[in-house]
């Protein structure tokens, strides 16, 4: 039993123990209300005492239904176990909360004997909660914390010592159940564990047993007992078959009696405490044909360990010794077969003595087998190098001892060979074992790959030839091989890095987890690069993955993008230039509107200090009156200042800086710096902002500017409008799809005609007089370099409305 099966076993368990006791804890639990409610009628109000006692009512009849649905409702599985023990314990919950009610609710002020009456019931209670509860330790408890809190807890704000004293050794009361209900709930789950146990190994027992009974009647093999006289006393029916014989029939049958007695002398020496091998022909009884057996005999004791029979396990093995002869039979075959093959192979014996070369052997190399009589002649001569040979021999370990124990057979292993005429030819070479039992004959096959080699360096050739960065390596992350322009890129030489991590020339690449790797295959991404010299290299990364037999491979194609994202930051650069330039013309462009509003509080301060200076003049001045025309001018002056400020902050250059910003706040910004040429050309501006839009990360006087750029445009346009009509801008922002939050600008203007759609957007295209043409050429670029986009909507006659879009970060 696993543990999840064993727990759910011991939740079982213990609902049952729970449930089982709910019918008492029901009935004493409701007889015990109604008691205190008796007795407290006289010192509590009779609404509140029936109000308490309706609640006892109630939560012990749904927990009498709940019992008696857990009766009605089969256990089945974890799930249903642990669903019935919460539903247990929300009623345990509910019957705390309501006896814990009864500390507040049923507690008498300044009548210590109903009060000690009350905290004599719920201890009890609480008392009997440890035994009714215990197989829980979560409801148990909770029953005590929830049912005796609330009384502990009026007894401190009580106040006085006695209440105190009492509130304090409920405390320790509570405690103390709590200490017991852990020890009670570690007996009662170790006695129901053991009480599991037990159960489960009388099943097994049981079962094991029925297998065995099992494994005897259907075994493919036969398997008899004898005692000590050699008299059968149980035989399976696979023994029967063998022996063309029923089960009844061999039973207590004499095997000193048997027709052919060839097996008595093992069944005799295995009585004697030997375990006996045998195998020969045997003639059955019952039967005039002769069979093949190989059979084990082995004594059988009793519990002292005293020998009081045999056991025979008996196997038919004419089958097999037909195939065997029908092996020798097809040698003649293989060996045809071989001497036919287009691949080289050799024969050696036990001695490794070469004792067969077929003609393509002799054909490819030019040996025969008078030049290598033994496979040390053939080291010799096709491995003259004494340092490749031994590298060989190390890697291709067979020896006569490995030979003898039949463990010739080796894995592929590439090898160059010289040959007769001095060629040098690239083979795999293996070997097996070939019918070791019967002849003691191994085949070495040397498949010629001297031709896909010379492919193999030619695409080598190309593989180092490549100025992209071609890394291999396997599901460990352990690189394999590299190209010669990881050296370019990284700074490594190839064979520095081959054994090396993955890792080490990217560490911020998955690529130890093949999973994820597998995940990118046919992606191009970008990532960052370590060289040797410790700086980051910007990378461009596509992955490929092959399998080699069982083996997985990943290949990382490498390009160096530095030069490209240097040319990136330069065109960003660019167009945070162009972008203060155009703050430059706007402001200038709005210059006289900002201006006025400047002026208005500077006329208002001259006016604010003069009526100031006047009062200070008087006799007696109104300090009242002056603080408050000093505030006004304060406050003028601030307006005055801000104003100067934002105009400062929008026109300078600045490092491009993003934070995280409310969208409305910004479009507030911006419109601030409008008002002005609003009023002066009497444009009425609608704000439909949404509330509680998510963050934004950006910066924050690019998308001022582009706000401002996207208003003053629709100004201009209202602006030409008839004065008797009238001009409407709505600035609106909400989430959009696709995790965005949308900005729009409306104006009711003539719109935008089909050929002016067509170029609004372009560089140095502008429907005004003196317009360049770049703002909006410029706030599309801004917006894009936030990964948003800009869009607009005209129809001619009825206005234009501009979009623009920000991801959410």
């Amino acid at each position: 039993m696993n543990n999840s099966n064993k727990k759910t076993a011991v939740q079982a368990a213990q609902l049952r123990q729970l449930f089982s006791a709910s019918n008492r804890s029901l009935v004493t639990s409701t007889l015990l209300a109604v008691i205190l409610a008796y007795l407290q009628r006289e010192v509590i109000a009779s609404s509140v005492v029936l109000a308490w006692l309706s609640l006892v009512g109630m939560v012990a009849f749904l927990r009498a239904i709940l019992v008696k649905a857990y009766q009605g409702s089969p256990l089945d599985g974890d799930t249903a176990t642990h669903v019935w023990l919460v539903r247990f314990r929300l009623g345990v919950l509910a019957v705390g909360v309501v006896w814990g009610a009864a500390g507040f609710l049923m507690f008498p002020p300044n009548d210590p004997p109903h009060q000690m009456f009350l905290i004599f019931m719920l201890a009890g209670l609480s008392a009997g909660g440890v035994v009714a509860f215990s197989a829980d330790l979560i409801s148990a408890i909770t029953f005590s914390m929830t049912s005796l809190l609330p009384i502990v807890t009026r007894l401190f704000i009580a106040g006085d010592s006695l209440s105190l004293a009492m509130s304090m050794a409920g405390m320790l009361y509570l405690s103390f159940m709590v200490i017991s209900l852990l020890h009670i709930n570690r007996s009662i789950t170790e006695n129901i564990v053991l009480r599991l146990e037990a159960v489960a190994r009388e099943e097994i027992l049981r079962t094991n047993e029925e297998r065995y009974r099992l494994l005897l009647k259907h075994s493919p093999v036969g398997i008899f007992h004898y005692d000590t006289n050699l008299v059968i006393t149980y035989c399976n029916e696979r023994f029967a078959d063998i022996l063309h014989n029923s089960v009844d029939g061999i039973v207590g049958s004499d095997m000193k009696k048997f027709k052919d007695q060839s097996i008595l002398s093992a069944a005799k020496n295995a009585l004697e405490g030997e375990t006996v091998f045998y195998e020969g022909q045997y003639c059955p009884t019952s039967s005039d044909a002769g069979i093949w057996i190989d059979m084990i005999c082995a004594p059988s004791r009793d519990g002292i360990g005293k020998i009081v029979g045999g056991i025979v396990i008996v196997r038919d093995i004419s089958q097999r010794k037909q195939v065997e002869d029908e092996l020798k039979a097809s040698e003649a075959k293989f060996r045809l077969v071989i001497d036919i093959s287009p691949i080289p192979m050799a024969l050696t014996d036990e001695q490794l003595k070469i004792i067969f070369l077929n003609p393509a052997f002799v054909q490819t190399f030019g040996y025969s087998i008078e030049d290598i009589p033994t496979l040390a002649d053939w080291y010799l001569k096709a491995y003259p190098d004494p340092d490749y040979r031994h590298w060989v021999e190390a890697a291709c370990p067979l020896t006569q001892e490995q030979a003898e124990q039949g463990q010739s057979d080796l894995a592929p292993l590439e090898a160059a060979i010289r040959c007769k005429d001095n060629s040098i030819k690239t083979v795999l070479v293996s070997a097996a074992t070939i019918y070791r039992n019967l002849t003691g004959v191994y085949l070495v096959i040397l498949y010629d790959i001297t031709e896909r080699k010379q492919i193999e360096e030619k695409l080598n050739s190309i593989f180092n030839a490549s100025v992209e960065g071609i890394i291999t390596f396997g599901t460990s992350g352990i690189i394999v091989s590299a190209n010669a322009a990881v050296e370019t890129i990284f700074g490594y030489k190839p064979e520095e890095l081959i054994g090396g991590n993955i890792n080490k020339l990217m560490p911020s690449s998955p690529s130890s987890s093949s999973l994820h790797a597998a995940e990118r295959v046919g992606q191009i991404q970008e990532i960052e690069g370590l060289h040797k010299n410790g700086f980051v290299v910007p990378l461009e990364l596509s992955t490929a993955e092959f399998v080699i037999g069982t083996a997985h491979y990943f290949t990382y194609i490498v390009r160096d993008v530095s030069l490209r994202k240097y040319q990136e930051q330069q065109d960003k650069e660019h167009l945070n230039e162009l972008a203060h330039v155009t703050r430059l013309g706007l402001m200038g462009e709005m210059a006289s509107g900002i201006a006025h509003e400047v002026n208005q509080p500077l006329s208002a301060i001259a006016s604010y200090t003069q009526a100031s200076l006047n009062l200070i003049k008087t006799e007696d001045p109104d300090l009242v009156k002056l603080t408050e025309t000093l505030y006004k001018t304060q406050q003028q002056a601030l307006r005055a200042g801000r104003i100067i400020h934002r105009m400062r902050e929008f026109v300078k250059s600045h490092a491009k800086h993003r934070s995280t910003v409310d969208i409305n706040a910004l479009i507030r910004n911006a419109v601030d710096l409008c008002i002005a040429e609003l009023k002066q050309n009497n444009i009425r501006l609608t704000l439909d902002l949404e509330n509680n839009l998510p963050k934004i990360f950006v910066d924050q006087i690019q998308i001022e500017q582009i706000i401002i750029n996207l208003t003053r445009n629709s100004i201009d346009v209202l602006k030409d409008l008839p004065a008797t009509q009238q001009r409407h801008i709505i600035i609106r922002s909400q989430l959009a799809q696709n995790n965005n939050i949308q900005v729009s600008v409306k104006d009711n203007g003539l719109g935008l005609d089909e050929e002016q759609q067509k170029k609004i957007l372009m560089p140095f295209y502008t429907t005004k007089a003196e317009g360049m043409g770049m703002g909006l050429s410029i706030s599309r670029s801004l917006i894009e370099a936030h990964e948003g986009t800009l869009y607009f909507n005209s129809k001619p006659k009825k206005g234009s409305t501009f979009y623009f879009t920000l991801p959410i970060r």
